[in-house]
């Protein structure tokens, strides 16, 4: 999942976007809240979060911390993934 999204041709732009509006918000704010939603399934948040993490962890922007909250899971039928919660 991580590598498809890192190899997607919208990754780089994605990427930049991202970067310029959490270091704009930590130009204000010493903590801040970054949210990852995807409408199309549960895994590219995840990825997703895990991507800016990592990077943002690299760069040394601050301290990171991943903790991946699944808000619709309520609405998920069993057995659609073994390794979430």
């Amino acid at each position: 999942m991580i590598s498809g999204l890192v190899f997607d041709h919208e990754f780089n732009s994605w990427l930049g976007s991202v970067k310029r509006m959490v270091l704009a918000e930590l130009a204000r704010k010493d903590d801040i809240l970054v949210v990852c939603v995807c409408k199309r399934g549960r895994h590219r948040s995840v990825a997703a979060a895990r991507i800016l993490t990592h990077v943002f962890h690299v760069c040394g922007v601050g301290e990171v911390s991943l903790f991946p909250r699944h808000l619709a899971r309520e609405s998920w039928w069993n057995g659609i993934c073994t390794d979430c919660e």
